[in-house]
C-alpha cells in the first residue's frame, strides 16, 4: 500500500483507490442486499476482464448448496490481492493476470509503476505485460 502512495505522490498515478470485499461474494441477485456498500459489481467486473491475449486470473467460482434451505447459490472468491487499473473511468487492466502463458500479479504492476517513477518509460498496460 505505501509503494502505492509513493507512486502517486511521485505522479506516476493520479489517484488509487482500496477496497475490501470479504473473502467470498454471492452472485446470485437476492443475496446482493448483504453487500450494500462494497463495490460487488466492480468485483464481478474485473473478473470478466479480458483485453487481447491477456485475461484476469486468480478468481474462483464455486456453488453453495444450503442442506437448511435447500438452495444452491453460485459465489466468487477473489484474490487475497488484486490491482485494477483504470484509464477514464475504463478499465483497462487487473493484476493477476495471464499473458501468453505467463501470470503475473499485482507486484508486476506495482513494480513497473516504481520503475516508471526511476525514469524509465516501461509499457504498463495494453499489450503483453512483458514489454
Amino acid at each position: 500500500m505505501q509503494r502505492l502512495a509513493n507512486a502517486k505522490e511521485e505522479g506516476v498515478l493520479d489517484s488509487y483507490d482500496i477496497s475490501v470485499v470479504g473473502d467470498e461474494i454471492c452472485r446470485d441477485e437476492q443475496y446482493r442486499q448483504f453487500y450494500s456498500g462494497k463495490p460487488v459489481e466492480t468485483v464481478l467486473e474485473i473478473k470478466s476482464w479480458r483485453s487481447g491475449g491477456i485475461r484476469a486470473t486468480g478468481f474462483t467460482e464455486r456453488e453453495v448448496h444450503s442442506t437448511i434451505t435447500d438452495e444452491t447459490t453460485d459465489t466468487v472468491v477473489p484474490p487475497t490481492l488484486t490491482v485494477a487499473v483504470y484509464a477514464d473511468e475504463s478499465l483497462i487492466g487487473v493484476f493477476p493476470c495471464q499473458a501468453d502463458d505467463e501470470s503475473y500479479g499485482p507486484e508486476f504492476f506495482i513494480e513497473r509503476c516504481l520503475s516508471t517513477q526511476e525514469g524509465t518509460d516501461p509499457q504498463l498496460i495494453g499489450g503483453s505485460p512483458q514489454s
